[in-house]
C-alpha cells in the first residue's frame, strides 16, 4: 500500500512523464496548454495556492518543515540550473522589466509573507 509521500511522489512523477511525452510528440500542444492554465492569472494563482496548501498539509503530517525546506534548496537550484541554460541574463532582464518587478506588486505579497513564515518556522524547528 502507497503512503502519502509515494502518492505525492506518483502524482509528480505521472505529471512529467506526461509533460515529456507531450513535449518531445507536440511541443507547441503544451505550451498552448500551458497558455490556458496559466492565462487567468488570478484564477490560476488561487487553485495553485490551494492544492500547494493540500500538498503542504500531508507533507507536513509525514515530514517537518525543515526536511520540506532542504527539498525546496535541491529543486530551486536543480531549476535554477535549467533556467541558466535558458539564457538566464536576458531570462532575467524580461523578468525585471515586467510587472513582477515589484516584489510586493500583483499579490505577490502574499507568497512572500507564506515564505517568511516557512522561513521562520525553519528556523525555530532547527534552534
Amino acid at each position: 500500500m502507497l503512503g502519502t509521500i509515494q502518492i505525492l511522489a506518483l502524482i509528480l512523477i505521472v505529471v512529467s512523464f506526461v509533460k515529456l511525452i507531450i513535449l518531445l510528440i507536440n511541443p507547441k500542444s503544451w505550451i498552448n496548454f500551458a497558455g490556458w492554465v496559466y492565462g487567468g492569472r488570478y484564477l490560476s494563482a488561487f487553485i495553485l495556492l490551494v492544492l500547494s496548501g493540500i500538498v503542504f498539509y500531508y507533507l507536513i503530517k509525514e515530514i517537518s518543515v525543515v526536511q520540506i525546506l532542504a527539498v525546496t534548496l535541491f529543486v530551486s537550484l536543480f531549476i535554477g540550473a535549467a533556467y541558466a541554460l535558458i539564457d538566464g541574463k536576458n531570462f532575467i532582464k524580461s523578468f525585471y522589466k515586467s510587472k513582477m518587478k515589484n516584489l510586493l506588486g500583483n499579490g505577490i505579497w502574499f507568497y512572500t509573507l507564506i515564505w517568511l513564515a516557512l522561513m521562520i518556522w525553519g528556523l525555530v524547528e532547527i534552534f
